[in-house]
């Protein structure tokens, strides 16, 4: 099974949500959350996993302490004082081949046949409240999802109304075995802790038990029958020496299976990060408390370390590696949908791009999808733009910090190419994906000959039209930041003794910058500086985009926007902007092509270069 869509209502800042990840083709595995801080994307995150924590039981409630500690803090604040509603949150899934089979061969194990024709099925959890009270827990399934046949001639029925015993066992299966698990990490669990106590305790701290979790998880992966208590913690406490010498053989069994995985691991992004190194899961001790714990080590040479000893990018890559590698081995493990918070949030660039590549990898060749949220430019890949989505608070107004109020809070999601058609100008909520997608210069003694341009949208129209059409010679580009803006690059080319033009809009605005150039640097730039009249005298008075056939500014914004009529000059801008950065084509008119052409021509005539020069 795969999810393809949840709906939430009424679950803390949410009022009612529908968040579609559906990616008919190319099949989508990671999902970006984009939102500025208290927009609501963690919010999102817990519902998620609330949901699934609340799905493997009818009746019983499971309240996952990372995300609230009492079940009446998920009523939202604007309706607390009399809240007698219900908190929802519905999950869509579709149902593949391989899921009817082992529905099938339960089914046939009572004597039923499968005949049910559908393609998803929806659960939801339910959460009941009377006077801001908590009075119950619904797991509710589509109950259209099993319809069967008995022996001879009967007519064909609900599971649900043929046999309620059966039906429950059944949900129950699926919902423990085919549903994909959601596994949420809050970004507090990245602070790797010293010791890791074995036993459980009323109110212990939240990351604990989630490590305690992944103990487990190592020992699973060494044997399904290891168990954390019976063979490691009831075996030290017995205090015979052939108990502990079996719980130190056990522990001895874990570190080299952590060091096995995590140096060996197939994540080529973390491949240097724990080479000639060995993890060391300590024997059990006792704490003064009376407490029995473990530590885990990492062993470089003849030095042994804390996990906190080493760096921050060290710590939170090696967790990353705990937990992702060894969940899998978890009984009953399917699919996995993986909840990441923040990720990576305090590390540099390098260490983030790094979590790109090994998100890429951990959805590789497998069904595990991710979903994390962020508001750093440097985790966003513009090739995952089709499966990126803007969160937005109507309570937050950035313009006015203060003008907040949590009992007007509302959460919503929209996919980021729909956000940006319906609200252009909220830069804000969107800019970290404005500012992948920008412009970032290389060391300009690099580049040895430049073509100047007054702006970064007739760069980008340019660059897209020369190295991904493959119009004209190879050409660098080099744009300011709008109108009159190339003085300081002009005096930095000069002084180089470089080769550069400068080339810029034909309108009145850029007529007037080519004589504000040459009144201001003189013969420097008397034969350098050209508008578009200089090169054809039809360009005369004209823009870029007034150079460009009509039908291909709208085939281009239309390749982002599919239901846009009219050209938008900003959409626009925003396609090309995107094609250019994931190196998809478009096939354009032989009229834009002719006069691009001209552009690119000129350009290098007047450079005064041979081809082999550029």
């Amino acid at each position: 099974m795969q999810y393809v869509k949840f709906n939430i209502e009424n679950f803390k800042g949410i009022q009612n949500v529908e968040f579609d990840i559906d990616q008919k083709s190319p099949k989508a595995k990671i999902f970006t959350l984009v939102g500025l801080n208290e927009s609501g994307k963690t919010t999102i995150l817990e519902a998620l996993s609330f949901f699934y924590d609340n799905i493997n039981d009818e009746k019983e409630l499971s309240i996952t302490k990372s995300i609230v500690d009492d079940v009446h803090d998920l009523i939202p604040k604007s309706k607390k004082e009399l809240f007698s509603e219900n908190i929802t949150i519905k999950a869509t899934l579709k149902i593949e081949d391989k899921d009817i089979k082992l529905i099938k061969d339960k089914l046939k194990s009572h004597g039923l046949t499968y005949i049910s024709n559908i393609e998803k099925v929806a659960i939801t959890v339910r959460l009941s409240f009377k006077d801001s009270t908590f009075i119950k827990k619904e797991r509710l399934w589509s109950t259209h999802l099993v319809t069967v046949k008995g022996k001879g001639n009967s007519k064909p029925k609900s599971l649900h109304t043929y046999d309620k015993k059966i039906w429950n066992e059944l949900i129950d299966y699926i919902s423990s075995t085919l549903v994909p698990a959601i596994i949420y990490y809050p970004n507090f669990l990245f602070n790797f802790p010293e010791t890791i106590t074995l036993e459980e305790k009323v109110d212990e701290p939240k990351d604990l038990v989630f490590y305690r979790n992944v103990l487990q998880d190592i020992l699973t992966s060494i044997n399904p029958d290891l168990l954390l208590k019976e063979h490691v913690l009831d075996r030290f406490k017995s205090g015979l020496n052939k108990d502990k010498d079996a719980s130190d053989a056990v522990i001895n069994k874990m570190s080299g299976q952590v060091t096995r995985f995590l140096t060996r691991s197939k994540m080529s992004a973390f491949n240097k990060l724990l080479e000639k190194k060995e993890i060391i899961i300590k024997y059990p001790k006792i704490h003064d408390s009376g407490e029995v714990y473990i530590e885990i080590k990492l062993k470089s040479g003849d030095e042994e370390y804390y996990i906190k000893e080493r760096s921050l990018g060290f710590r939170w890559f090696f967790t990353y590696l705990l937990f992702t590698q060894f969940r899998t081995f978890r009984k009953g493990t399917k699919n996995l949908c993986f909840l990441f918070d923040e990720p990576a949030s305090n590390l540099h660039q390098t260490g983030q791009q790094r979590l790109l590549d090994a998100f890429e990898e951990l959805t590789n060749d497998s069904e595990n999808i991710i979903l994390y949220t962020t508001h750093s430019h440097h985790l966003v890949n513009p090739k995952w733009l089709e499966s990126t989505y803007i969160v937005k608070n109507n309570a937050l107004n950035y313009d006015d910090e203060g003008d907040y109020s949590s009992h007007m809070t509302d959460i919503f999601i929209l996919r980021y190419r729909t956000f940006v058609a319906k609200y252009p100008k909220l830069l804000n909520y969107f800019q970290p994906i404005l500012d992948i997608l920008d412009y970032r210069p290389s060391n300009l003694e690099n580049i040895p000959d430049v073509i100047m341009l007054e702006g970064k949208n007739d760069f980008y129209t340019l660059e897209y039209f020369n190295k991904i059409l493959n119009i004209g010679q190879k050409i660098n580009f080099l744009p300011g930041t709008g109108s009159g803006t190339l003085d300081n690059l002009i005096q930095l080319y000069y002084s180089w003794g470089k080769n550069f033009i400068i080339i810029v809009d034909s309108d009145e605005s850029g007529e007037k910058q080519v004589i504000r150039y040459i009144d201001k640097f003189g013969s420097i730039v008397k034969n350098n500086v050209f508008s578009f009249n200089s090169i054809d005298p039809d360009f005369s008075g004209k823009a870029l985009e007034k150079i460009i056939a009509p039908e291909d500014l709208l085939l281009i914004q239309r390749t982002i926007f599919p239901k846009d009529l009219k050209y938008d000059k900003y959409k626009f801008n925003l396609a090309v902007q995107e094609l250019l950065s994931n190196s998809k084509s478009v096939k354009i008119s032989k009229t834009t092509i002719s006069n691009i052409e001209k552009i690119f021509d000129f350009s290098i005539e007047n450079l005064k270069l041979d081809s082999a020069d550029l």
